[in-house]
């Protein structure tokens, strides 16, 4: 039997900045109220003051307890209801997620976005939602009621008559009526989809140690730099431009100055101070390059969301993206920056500024304060007393994935080989020994073209990877068509998957493939099963014509989509390389999933993972390097033939190996 819960809770904490944990541990947190039901039945509700046997009775009868974003009613579980209320543990077993269930089929992930999508009849009462968010956190005491409330222990103010709370425990109701809707509308997790999001319970619940002190440090010096800039913007510019976000201000003094730039971006910046100019100009764009970095804004996110014990949690989020792979949530770990551009040891850089702040580092480094914060910022997150992080990364994953799916066995020796895969491509693209390919054609076109061509990518794509300094006709010719000629397998994939689709749509029930990968339309979701077993979901998919990047119209595959930049639920369209692009990411996420089953089973602890890399907290003298390694590369039976490799190090701080 499955129950349906909603906790409905309020707090002087501001759970978008602080996150569910730190939210959950706040001393102001508590239940307002938690609605829960059985399938087909009416919903029922507790409330503190309420007898808890048969919210207890229920729950411990309950085979399923699930919620919608039931991490943050584990979270109210386990630090309100445990604490405060005397509750027993929370089932953790028995916990399941309508918003996992959602996310899995490719669906707007709040309940609201989930129901409007699937045109569900009963939706999500909004009405009762702004009322919640009204209830949710404290007051202003009125004119006649002094500044703190004497009768809560916090001194707090809050919305909560009896008509307010009547209509609160109404809408909490509600919730779990469209929760059940919802996921009676969508397929349960598979068992082994199951495992992967308990783990990911685990994780994200387990959070990674942050250095509070070194956060702190970091961001006192880059409070102290940009306190520094400003006073010198604003004497420079006599007092016209006070902030670096003044961004129309400072163009029109640049242009007095001679500089007229059509934006002040990062890229525009950068372009700017390659040119001459005056001593006053360049200054101005120095300060505007070194403010625009928003180096502060991750330390700050840090010290937001450590709970008391120092730890960072619930920076995960669990089929983040359309292919299942994770995305980052509070801290964002997935958006560190990439590359470490100093030489400096990141450790020894964080003593440096906790012992002298801005002063000493301005007296021992050349590096501007604000890509020092950009580099280091990983290495606030630690390792807890007694303990090391082992990390791993998996080496050029999607690069092989693609190889692998496509049969192209020429690319797959390379990897198998051990070679350097941009090397490689530069030498089949310049028709020259591998021996002979130089650093700069490694670059371009060896690693432009590795990163740009593999998804039917050309001119645009080549141009984001690096690809400047020639015209669309000689990117066309150098880069893209040789490319293409070298990887005839490949070219050949995009085609297969994109007339796979088209004909699955067209023929509704009928099993089309490409390789290893089928593609069936069954009720309103067109299917896409990968070699692990693992379904995609593409919702009301739909032939329409559609306008090609070149400008042609071509019949295509549209469905439905959360819109990646404006979070609209919209209709796009897909070919060929974009569905490569999918069901390579798709199994290269699948590969790592079940890599961290198996790390986790081994004892090693997983606190993060970010893209291809897994962090493990684990005792010092436990485990090694070369053991997580092995354990993340023994390839499972489906992906036969996968040329995996992974490297890693050990460490006390996360890095950039």
């Amino acid at each position: 039997m499955r129950l349906y819960i909603d906790f409905e809770t309020r707090s002087a904490c501001d759970i978008r900045k602080h996150g569910a944990w730190v939210y959950a541990e706040h001393p102001t947190t508590e239940v307002l109220c938690l609605a829960y039901k059985w399938e087909r039945q009416p919903p029922q509700l507790w409330h503190p003051g309420m007898p808890l046997i048969p919210l207890i009775d229920a729950i411990s009868r309950a085979d399923i307890v699930e919620a919608h974003n039931a991490s943050f009613e584990y979270a109210i579980w386990l630090c309100v209801c445990c604490g405060k209320y005397h509750w027993p543990e929370p089932p953790v077993e028995k916990l399941r997620c309508s918003a996992a269930k959602a996310s899995m089929h490719a669906l707007p992930r709040s309940l609201e976005g989930a129901c409007n999508a699937l045109g569900l009849p009963i939706q999500k009462d909004m009405e009762g939602h702004r009322l919640m968010m009204k209830m949710c956190k404290p007051r202003r005491p009125r004119k006649d009621e002094p500044e703190v409330n004497p009768d809560d222990p916090f001194g707090l103010y809050w919305h909560e008559g009896p008509a307010e709370l009547k209509r609160l425990y109404q809408y909490c109701m509600n919730d779990v009526i469209a929760e059940e809707a919802l996921s009676d509308a969508l397929r349960d997790l598979p068992p082994k989809e199951l495992d992967i999001w308990q783990l990911d319970q685990r994780i994200n619940a387990r959070g990674i140690q942050a250095d509070i002190p070194a956060a702190e440090a970091m961001l006192a010096m880059v409070g102290d730099h940009e306190s520094k800039l400003l006073a010198r913007l604003n004497k420079l510019t006599h007092g016209s431009v006070k902030t670096a976000k003044q961004v129309e201000q400072m163009r029109k003094y640049l242009r007095g100055l001679g500089v007229d730039l059509p934006d002040l971006a990062a890229a525009t910046v950068k372009e700017a101070l390659k040119r001459t100019l005056s001593n006053e100009a360049r200054s101005i764009l120095e300060i505007r390059r070194s403010l625009g970095r928003s180096s502060a804004a991750k330390y700050q996110a840090i010290l937001n969301r450590s709970s008391g014990d120092g730890r960072v949690r619930g920076a995960l989020l669990y089929h983040g993206a359309g292919t299942g792979r994770w995305s980052g949530a509070g801290i964002q770990p997935q958006n560190f920056p990439s590359r470490i551009k100093t030489s400096v040891n990141p450790e020894e850089m964080l003593n440096v500024v906790l012992v002298g702040g801005l002063e000493l580092h301005d007296a021992l480094y050349e590096d501007d304060p604000m890509s020092t914060a950009g580099a280091v910022t990983r290495s606030v997150l630690t390792a807890r007393e007694g303990h090391d992080l082992v990390v791993a990364d998996y080496s050029a994953v999607e690069g092989r994935g693609l190889a692998w799916l496509a049969g192209e066995e020429k690319e797959l020796d390379i990897y198998r080989s051990d070679q350097d895969v941009y090397i490689a491509t530069a030498a089949m693209i310049l028709h020259k020994p591998y021996e002979a390919i130089t650093k700069e054609e490694r670059q371009s076109p060896g690693k432009v073209a590795t990163l740009a061509c593999g998804y039917g990518g050309s001119v645009g794509a080549v141009r984001n990877f690096g690809g400047d300094g020639m015209t669309d006709d000689e990117i066309k010719e150098q880069i893209v068509w040789p490319w293409r000629e070298a990887h005839p397998k490949t070219v050949a994939f995009w085609r297969e998957l994109e007339e796979a689709c088209f004909s699955a749509v067209s023929n509704p029930g009928q099993i089309t493939s490409a390789r290893a990968i089928g593609f069936r339309v069954q009720g309103p979701w067109l299917l896409c099963r990968l070699p692990s077993g693992r379904l995609l979901y593409y919702y009301d998919p739909d032939i329409r014509p559609m306008e090609t990047s070149w400008g042609e119209m071509k019949e295509s595959v549209t469905y439905m989509t959360v819109d990646s930049l404006t979070k609209k639920w919209r209709r796009t369209n897909t070919y060929g390389g974009k569905l490569a692009e999918n069901v390579t990411q798709a199994i290269c996420r699948d590969l790592m999933a079940e890599a961290m089953l198996r790390v986790e089973a081994a004892g090693y602890p997983i606190v993060i993972t970010v893209h291809d890399e897994l962090v493990c907290e684990v005792p010092e003298r436990f485990g090694s390097v070369e053991e997580l390694i092995n354990i993340m590369c023994d390839v499972p039976a489906w992906a036969k033939g996968f040329p995996v490799k992974a490297a890693g190090f050990r460490s006390k701080r996360y890095k950039k190996d």
